[in-house]
């Protein structure tokens, strides 16, 4: 909208090149409008330049659902480093191959160990050979770095992990080793002998001196082993 300041600049010019006072009136009139009508343009350009881009966003995100491998290619650098677009690939039926290694060093560390993508990650079903060979590869010694320390207290993320590496238990917190449903859902999720060796001992004093809880430990094909 046109300042104050503006229109008394108007206002003089008008005086110098319109006759009558009506003639001023009408002219600073059809300028105030004028601007009014540029300042609204402007306003509209930018509205829609958003709107385009949230539409975009929107087909990717969409296409990203539907085929990931394909459409992760045509994705700028900085796109695939941004969590929705993430998210919206591990919806895919299948992922393109820096997904596939999730998670890995090729990922910032606010990607690699955002909870949410973490979940999403470990929930589905090829979560398992490719990553179990890259995270030996990446990290060594720690060979469960994918669940990094703050979260190894979460139960939420330890049970989701549990069914593809029930070697998970020998890095959760000492709070997760004192609970009981953590175990029975190890003992629910490998009724056979797909459990390490001695996976009681990384159970807290309390949980291995529970009769009840021992009893189904016993039960287990690897409870003695």
């Amino acid at each position: 909208v046109p300042t104050s300041c503006t229109m008394d600049i108007l206002s003089s010019l008008f005086s110098q090149v319109c006759g009558t006072a009506e003639e001023i009136k009408e002219t600073k009139e059809r300028c105030y409008l004028i601007l009014k009508c540029k300042h609204e343009i402007e306003f509209w350009k930018s509205k829609l330049a958003d709107l385009e881009d949230e539409q975009a966003t929107f087909i990717k995100l969409a296409r990203l659902r539907i085929d990931a491998v394909a459409t992760w290619r045509s994705l700028t650098r900085r796109e695939r480093m941004e969590k929705r677009y993430i998210l919206a690939a591990l919806e895919a039926p299948d992922l393109p191959n820096a997904l596939l290694d999730f998670p890995s060093c090729s990922f910032p560390p606010h990607i690699r160990l955002d909870r949410e993508i973490l979940l999403a990650r470990v929930k589905r079903d090829d979560f398992g050979e490719s990553s179990r060979s890259s995270t030996h590869q990446v990290e060594g010694s720690d060979r469960y770095f994918f669940v990094p320390p703050r979260l190894r207290s979460d139960k939420e993320v330890i049970l989701a992990v549990l069914p593809k590496y029930p070697q998970v238990i020998e890095c959760m917190s000492a709070g997760l080793r004192d609970d009981a449903d953590v175990l029975m859902e190890l003992l629910r999720q490998h009724p056979g002998p797909t459990l390490p060796r001695n996976f009681i001992q990384h159970f807290s004093d309390r949980i291995r001196s529970s009769s009840t809880i021992l009893l189904k430990v016993f039960r287990h094909p690897m409870g003695l082993a």
